[in-house]
């Protein structure tokens, strides 16, 4: 930056999950790449092996700061240094009085004062428990934003388990907007098959009744159960803070100012969601411009992967995004009892494919069991970002994933392999992707695909036709997100129906 130049605008962009980070990385180095801004990366709940996770962003020059809000690398002097010191909690008359000035109206003081006298439900601990950390989120994201100063606030979800909405509400307070540049494709269907056994989030209990019977929208009808997004004790401190969202089953349907959407499809996904279409921001995913990059220097990008992993040139090529083990979310319908069982499973077909080169793609949360360390014979197992692999291959694997969609926008056929029989349908009117249950089914899918031209051709051209519906390989969506970063930054926090300039 020259010395004539504007300062840096400070972009903070918020890790709840490990997961946010493999996009928020993507997005840190287009900011730092733009030269004016500042992005500012901050770990705001702990999780399996985030301080490594973040170390890795210090060493590429972003400031990071952990979950109390402490830079994890010494922080420059233009930072800003005020307010460091911790706010007071306050009295608890001042508590009380916020919580009935922000008590909304649709569930009014009745219901609030019958859940005061009750004593007998459990849902009084959870209450207290979420309002408790409510404020304290609330508390934390203000002292956060005041200290650092960000310009605008990037999130890769805004999700009722998260905390999300206080981040998102301190900015508005601050008058920061937000923004959130996806990295998933959710339905309201991944919660209901994730709460479906739990007691907690079906309509037992007087609580739980009477939150369905004021408030429906936090009730969804899922295989003949009928379930709550949250208990009533966490719902109702949600609503009392000013935290919860209009379409709780909705995600990213809070109070966000922007969403980067990343394709056609993705853009009718968020509306038949019920998510408004003010807040969506037609721009291509981030991703779409690493699968363009690929795309061009398919040939050559091919035989460096080749040589690097050591595989014989010129076969076709078949990626598989390994499945994360998920049979802790009480799936009994799955085919296999342990993970590594599973994985070696899935890695024993890959090595049977016969005429073909087969890399797995190990999730950035996940490890390998110690026996399946160095995969099998033929398959190496490795840690590439995904993006960069699809484009290479004719055949892409994996499992309820988002990056199906990344395979379709290459035009690249897709065995979607339903191992835990989650059955979302995300990909049902997708041409270009087969999704198959069980193991043979697996099994003989991925044949079909790799070894039945015929087939391969048909859902090959499939995937083809549909290819522009699912990203923008133009090369272009970093200088559309920017451009986004660049409004949104410059104007702030607008009030609900206030047009941009």
């Amino acid at each position: 930056m020259s010395e004539g130049d504007p300062p840096a605008r400070r972009v903070l962009l918020a890790a709840h999950i490990s997961t946010h980070l493999t996009e928020l990385s993507r997005v840190a180095d287009l900011l730092a790449a733009n030269g004016r801004f500042e992005p500012l990366l901050w770990i705001a709940r702990p999780f399996d092996a985030w301080e490594a996770r973040a170390a890795a962003f210090v060493e590429r020059g972003v400031l990071c700061i952990g979950p109390n809000g402490e830079p994890i690398a010494a922080e420059p002097e233009r930072a800003g240094a005020a307010d460091q010191g911790s706010t007071p909690r306050p009295a608890w008359r001042v508590v009380v009085r916020r919580i009935l000035e922000a008590l909304p109206a649709r569930l009014g003081h009745a219901l609030v004062s019958l859940m005061l006298r009750a004593r007998t439900e459990l849902q009084i601990p959870a209450f207290a428990l979420e309002l408790k950390r409510g404020l304290r989120q609330i508390g934390a994201a203000r002292r956060l934003l005041k200290r650092y100063r960000p310009r605008l606030v990037i999130l890769a979800e805004d999700s009722v388990e998260y905390g999300t909405a206080a981040l998102i509400r301190a900015g508005h307070e601050a008058g920061i907007a937000s923004l959130i540049v996806p990295f998933t494709i959710v339905t309201a269907f991944e919660p209901a098959e994730a709460y479906f056994s739990s007691r907690a989030h079906q309509l037992r209990g007087f609580w739980n009744r009477v939150l369905a019977r004021l408030s429906p929208r936090w009730v969804f009808a899922h295989r003949g159960r009928r379930l709550l997004r949250l208990p009533a004790g966490r719902a109702v401190a949600q609503e009392i803070l000013g935290l919860a969202p209009p379409r709780p089953w909705a995600l990213n349907s809070g109070a966000v100012d922007a969403i980067a959407v990343e394709s056609q499809a993705m853009y009718r996904h968020y509306l038949g969601e019920g998510l408004p279409a003010a807040v969506l921001e037609l721009t291509g995913s981030l991703a779409d411009d690493v699968l363009a990059r690929r795309l061009d220097d398919r040939e050559g990008a091919r035989r460096r992967l080749e040589a690097e992993l050591s595989l014989p040139a010129g076969r076709p090529l078949v990626v598989c995004a390994l499945p994360t083990d998920q049979l802790g979310s009480r799936r009994p319908e799955c085919d296999f009892a342990s993970y590594p069982e599973l994985l070696g499973f899935v890695i024993g077909v890959l090595a049977n494919l016969g005429e073909c080169s087969c890399v797995g793609v190990l999730h950035p949360r996940a490890s390998l069991p110690g026996n399946l360390t160095c995969g099998a014979p033929g398959v190496p197992i490795v840690r590439h970002d995904t993006a960069s692999l699809v484009p290479l291959c004719d055949v892409f694997v994996a499992s309820a994933s988002a990056t199906i969609r990344w395979a379709l926008a290459c035009g690249v056929p897709a065995l979607d392999y339903d191992v835990y029989r989650y059955r979302y349908g995300d990909y049902a009117a997708a041409g270009g992707v087969v999704t198959v249950e069980g193991r043979e089914e697996f099994r003989a899918g991925l044949l079909r695909l790799v070894e039945d031209v015929a087939r391969g051709a048909r859902v090959a051209a499939r995937a083809r036709e549909e290819r522009t519906a699912w990203g923008f390989l133009d090369g272009q969506s970093g200088v559309r997100v920017t451009a986004l970063l660049e409004r949104l930054s410059a104007e702030g926090r607008r009030e609900p129906g206030q047009s941009g300039a």
